[in-house]
């Protein structure tokens, strides 16, 4: 017989593990548009990101979504966009397409807690400045 001292050996550390938790979201907001009217328009859309644990918190992901022009009474904005950040601040960048102007949508814009700006480049070169809230909150840490 064998005889061990002192018990069993101690279990092996555990693993770190990259590790990224998802946060699928839909979403409602109310968007401005520099110089433009003071009725907003309505932003209906959906994203789905990943918080990523061993990085502190960085955020990656996509969102898609559609506005209602309140002034017209019609759909206009369609666009999909790419999300890159932490869990305070993403930067957005995207491409769509307005049905009522028949024309493409280029995007550049900031999403923090619960509020956003960006600008829009429309054909013949038109920049528009823009900004929201929405119910988009900060992520949390997995």
């Amino acid at each position: 017989m064998i005889a061990q001292a002192g018990g069993p050996p101690p279990p092996p550390p555990a693993a770190v593990v990259d590790r990224e938790d998802s946060d699928h979201e839909a979403f409602i907001g109310l968007n401005w548009t520099l110089g433009g009217s003071t009725t907003p328009e309505i932003e209906i859309g959906y994203q789905d990101v990943d918080v990523d644990v061993k990085s502190n918190g960085d955020v990656s992901g996509a969102g898609v979504s559609i506005s209602y022009d309140l002034v017209t009474k019609a759909f206009d904005k369609i666009r999909v966009k790419g999300i890159d950040g932490d869990t305070h601040l993403q930067g957005e960048l995207g491409i769509g397409y307005s049905l009522l102007g028949s024309s493409w949508i280029g995007g550049l814009s900031a999403q923090g807690n619960h509020i956003n700006f960006g600008v829009d480049l429309l054909k013949g070169w038109d920049i528009k400045f823009n900004g929201g809230v929405n119910t988009i909150s900060d992520y949390n840490k997995p």
